[in-house]
């Protein structure tokens, strides 16, 4: 009780404090914009899943397949450039290097995906699912304008551009599932969608930061380092997408389509609720990564707040979820789907472990060993085909569910006892389970280190 009055005083504290407004105005317009995204993420789904019922699975398994080359098409890690930008190295060359190497990356893998689906796919709206679903990944190359606008602190213009091009994803999926066109016009979503978004990207950097992309400029060697930087986390987001997605493939192809719509459905809500950690990862990244530079002692405090706070938003999202989970399965995704109700019960537990999970990826990416979490993911991805082999084939839904459990609080959770680069973290993380109640005073001076 004393540590709970102690931290609610810290909240008036910061309030009071003139060097919290950037602070609260980034927080504000990231947290806002999310919930809204969500919310449209939400009533999207819903009328998707009512307007394909069985191929629903279709449509999920196509964008996990193009979401596997994703990360190698966002070739340099947004995190790798922030943490550059924020150490005051060339933006032009920093900047001017990932975005060709995007572009290129892009180009190559759409034409590969492209290929697959029109040689390997069955039906002619098959293959040209594929193709429009890859398209987006030709208009990748200016996501380092939005990295940039973060790494500066513009959290309310790259809000804004995010959530613009979230919107328009949305509605296009809302009027394609109301006026009942084909798959292949939905899949159009993604691209529509992260065209909006890159142009707002490309429009506040010009107008924020008043630099020339004609004086970006190439180099191999700064490109190299950023692509040999970011490979550890560009390996972890394959494995990551690969890890949430695989049971839907497995299920697909074991207990047929029917069985993965119901577990596509019970993965969308705590999917679209992960969308938060984000938003407190970029909201306190540039601060955390100032303190972690300049002074470690006081670091390892912070960080512990911060685990906390992403704790309690897991647990809290966990609790909306399991108890709601009737209600939500019937009021967004139709009578159709009642039965993922008991699924999303399952699911919802994700939460915690992944949100308990950001501060270890912080200090992981400040020390640069980002590829013990790649393996920690791939460990992650062993504990779920194994234990799915074990629960799949006799409980379906259920079972995958419960494996997708197992082993996200292995890889989010247990995983960090199994070096000593991250066993202390993985102490910080059990106690903020066991307390997950922040001191906010605490991560308001996180970032008031990084407006000084």
């Amino acid at each position: 009780m004393k540590s709970l009055t102690q931290s609610l005083i810290s909240v008036r504290l910061l309030f009071r404090s003139g060097n919290a407004s950037r602070l609260l105005s980034n927080f504000s317009w990231q947290t806002g914009t999310k919930l809204l995204n969500l919310l449209m993420s939400v009533i999207a789904g819903g009328l998707v899943a009512r307007h394909l019922t069985h191929d629903l699975s279709q449509y999920r398994v196509a964008q996990f397949y193009v979401s596997l080359v994703t990360p190698f098409t966002v070739v340099v890690n947004n995190n790798v450039i922030m943490r550059r930008l924020i150490t005051s190295e060339d933006e032009g060359r920093v900047l001017g290097s990932a975005s060709r190497l995007i572009a290129g990356c892009g180009a190559f893998f759409f034409i590969l995906i492209s290929g697959i689906g029109l040689v390997w796919g069955g039906a002619p709206a098959e293959k040209m699912l594929y193709v429009v679903t890859a398209s987006s990944l030709l208009i990748w190359w200016p996501v380092p304008f939005g990295h940039a606008l973060d790494a500066h602190l513009h959290g309310r213009e790259s809000a804004l551009s995010n959530s613009i091009g979230s919107l328009g994803l949305r509605t296009w999926e809302i009027c394609c599932s109301l006026l009942g066109v084909s798959i292949v016009w939905l899949a159009g979503s993604a691209t529509f969608g992260m065209g909006l978004t890159m142009l707002m990207f490309i429009w506040f950097y010009h107008r924020l930061r008043g630099h020339k992309t004609t004086k970006w400029t190439w180099d191999a060697h700064t490109a190299f380092e950023l692509f040999r930087e970011s490979l550890p986390l560009i390996l972890g987001g394959l494995a990551s997408s690969t890890l949430f997605r695989l049971n839907l493939v497995l299920l697909q192809s074991w207990s047929g389509d029917a069985e993965a719509s119901r577990y596509s459905v019970a993965l969308e809500l705590p999917l679209s609720a992960q969308m938060i950690a984000n938003i407190l990862f970029t909201v306190f990244f540039p601060g955390l990564i100032n303190v972690l530079s300049n002074e470690p002692i006081k670091a390892w405090r912070r960080l512990e707040q911060f685990t906390r706070l992403g704790v309690a938003v897991g647990i809290s999202g966990t609790v909306i979820l399991y108890l709601g989970s009737t209600f939500l399965s019937h009021g967004i995704y139709g009578s159709h789907f009642d039965s993922s109700a008991s699924v999303l019960q399952v699911t919802a537990l994700l939460l915690p472990a992944f949100f308990a999970a950001q501060g270890r990826g912080i200090w992981l990416l400040h020390t640069r060993q980002t590829q013990l979490e790649l393996y920690y993911i791939f460990g992650g991805i062993i504990v779920d085909l194994v234990v799915a082999s074990f629960l799949v084939p006799k409980y379906g839904a259920i079972g995958a569910a419960w494996s997708l459990v197992a082993a996200y609080y292995f890889t989010w959770l247990f995983s960090s006892f199994l070096h000593v680069h991250t066993r202390r973290i993985g102490i910080i993380q059990l106690r903020a389970l066991f307390w997950p109640v922040p001191s906010i005073h605490e991560l308001g001076k996180t970032d008031k280190q990084s407006l000084n």
